[in-house]
């Protein structure tokens, strides 16, 4: 960031792993089909790993939303809030139909996603700049695409 650029928004959710353990379970998986695109539901798939993965997700959804607290939130849905990831590497948001809309009116820049995943529990914090900053290099995290 520089001088004249400032933080529009910080946003944290801690999500407990096994909760998304037992929605995985659930006969009808209602949670996942409602909250994650489908994009998101291949990325963190069907194995071992997959409860942790979508409770990641989940909370950096959460922690995105409360950044964008500037927002009424009407109109927006989960999936408007798409998280994305290269392997292992750094996770990145994509904002999509009213949330990125209100997020253009209101000049978010730059979203820095940080996720953490041990034991039963996923934490992800979310900070959202000011747009006026350094224009954001393609492999780093950001609003639209």
């Amino acid at each position: 960031m520089n001088a004249s650029t400032g933080i529009l928004g910080l946003g944290t959710d801690l999500c407990d792993i096994r909760r998304v353990e037992r929605e995985l379970r659930a006969t009808e998986r209602g949670f996942v089909g409602a909250v994650f695109t489908r994009a998101e539901i291949a990325a963190c798939g069907d194995g071992p790993h997959a409860a942790r993965r979508f409770a990641e997700r989940f909370a950096a959804k959460e922690a995105v939303l409360k950044a964008l607290s500037f927002t009424d939130g009407r109109g927006a849905f989960w999936q408007d809030v798409e998280i994305t990831r290269r392997g292992e590497g750094p996770a990145a948001v994509r904002l999509q139909g009213r949330l990125e809309e209100l997020a253009a009116r209101h000049a978010a820049g730059r979203i820095h996603l940080s996720l953490a995943a041990t034991g039963h529990h996923a934490l992800a914090v979310a900070m959202i700049e000011e747009r006026g900053g350094a224009a954001p290099r393609p492999d780093t995290n950001h609003t639209g695409d």
